[in-house]
């Protein structure tokens, strides 16, 4: 459901705090019981890169509350175990992850 009617986020892919990637695609679907997060490398190199959330952060932040607890789930790779976190924590965090080239990844919060 989210992916068809949530509200739609428009993030960055930044390689540091001035650097960001004009050709990996980041956004976030959002529904109140729903977060997807998409990230597409549109170029023919790996990129390595963190998100950067600040757009959607005001929305949680009316939404949720600081100590609310998410559970982070890799949509394409199910062998991987979810990751539990602050949702604050998780918007926050600044963890590198490489896209091989016309990859994606798709986490569900």
């Amino acid at each position: 459901m989210v992916l068809r009617y949530g509200e739609v986020f428009y993030l960055t892919a930044r390689e540091n705090e001035n650097n960001w990637f004009d050709d990996v695609l980041v956004f976030a679907r959002y529904s109140a019981m729903e977060t997807i997060i998409i990230a597409t490398n549109l170029s023919e190199e790996d990129r390595t890169f963190y998100i950067d959330s600040s757009a959607i952060m005001p929305t949680f932040k009316a939404q949720f509350q600081n100590n609310t607890v998410v559970m982070v789930k890799d949509c394409i790779n199910e062998s991987v175990e979810p990751q539990y976190y602050f949702l604050r924590e998780f918007l926050e965090l600044r963890d590198g992850r490489t896209l091989r080239p016309y990859r994606s990844s798709i986490v569900s919060l």
